[in-house]
Parts: C-alpha cells; structure tokens; sequence
C-alpha cells in the first residue's frame, strides 16, 4: 500500500501524549525521605527526543519547605543491562512553595524492571525508582496488510487448536 511504515519494534516517530488531566500519577519520592523535595512522575507517552526506544517520565518536583533547594539534579545511576537514562537539566534553584516539570527519558530496554537512580540537592541525596508498567512498554506500529499477515503468520504455533 501507499501508507507509510514503522519498521517492527520501533516507535513511530511521533506518538499522540495522553491529556495531561488523564496521567496516572505516581510518588517518586516523598518529601519526608527526601530534606523536604518532593516528586511525583508519570508516563505521557509523548515520543522522546533522545531515541525512539525511550519512555517520557514526567516530574513534577515540588519544594515543601520554607527555604530555597538548589541544585537540583539526577545524580549516580543504577541501571540494569541494555537501560539507560537521560536526566532532566539541573534546576538551580526551587523557591519555597514552588514547583516545576521537568522530563526524564528511560530506554527500560524492553525490561519491566525499575530504573533506579539518586536525586540530589545542595542537602543531601535520596535514591529512587521509576517503575513501568508493561503497558507503558508497548508501542503502537503501523502496519500495511501484507506486513501485517506476515507477522501474524509466525505467531502459529501452541495456541492453535484443530479438530
């Protein structure tokens, strides 16, 4: 056909973001664990710009004391085999109160193991974990008929039944 293709296992380029009101927000770390930092992340589904085997991570990093945080920033990495993580730009400075987005782009690498890295500030650093849902791993293709029938023909196999 005359559409456009994806090759198999590849993102397309430029997958629709999920209303923003619609995200499932998770805690990335509570303000108690983290000198008064608190951070909260989601999946908008929205392509990277890095690579287009990443995940979007949205975080929205709120500053619950009464002082500034400076220095805001990803620090060591602990990540599996085929993971990588870009960070998010250090935030200089976050006024008490205050809160801002910031995104973070994991390649889980196929995996639904969680990257677990540190987030620091100027008083200290707490370590974290994004975790994906296999969900968030999957990625739609766009197929013409033919390519389609053919993939489909090598999922024959154990779960066919014949009489």
């Amino acid at each position: 056909g005359g559409k456009p293709t994806t090759p198999v296992g590849r993102r397309p380029s430029a997958a629709p973001a999920l209303d923003a009101k619609k995200l499932a927000v998770h805690p990335l770390l509570h303000f108690a664990n983290g000198g008064g930092l608190s951070i909260d992340c989601s999946f908008t589904r929205e392509a990277s710009i890095y690579s287009s085997e990443m995940n979007t991570v949205k975080l929205v990093v709120r500053n619950t004391l009464s002082a500034p945080l400076t220095r805001i920033r990803v620090g060591d990495t602990r990540l599996e085999p085929g993971m990588r993580l870009q960070p998010f730009a250090e935030i200089a400075a976050l006024q008490p109160g205050a809160s801002t987005s910031v995104n973070l782009y994991v390649d889980f690498g196929g995996k639904t193991r969680a990257a677990n890295f540190d987030v620091c500030t100027e008083r200290g650093t707490y370590p974290v974990s994004v975790a994906v849902g296999a969900g968030e791993l999957v990625a739609p293709v766009a197929l013409s008929p033919d390519e389609f029938d053919a993939l489909a023909a090598g999922l024959r196999g154990m779960h066919e039944h014949r009489v």
